[in-house]
């Protein structure tokens, strides 16, 4: 599942959202904040709070292949270490 943020505060709520458990990823996507999770509910339960502000815009997306390639080079092992 994904969810995305619009709004001016987008860098700040990065921050936050990427410590929140049910939270897998969190990229900017320009001026929105693409926010997902394996499990839906988690992921809503870690947005909540969220959704009440008014200065943030949020809409539940599908995940597109940039969502994807973030996720798993996220998960990738690095082989220069």
């Amino acid at each position: 599942m994904v969810s995305a943020a619009d709004g001016e505060a987008i860098s700040r709520l990065a921050d936050e959202l990427k410590e929140r458990p049910g939270v897998d990823m969190v990229a900017p996507f320009g001026t929105s904040l693409h926010v997902s999770g394996r499990d839906a509910v988690a992921l809503e339960g870690a947005i909540a709070p969220y959704r009440e502000r008014t200065d943030l815009e949020w809409k539940v997306s599908r995940p597109s292949l940039e969502d994807v390639f973030i996720d798993l080079m996220g998960q990738a092992r690095d082989n220069f270490q």
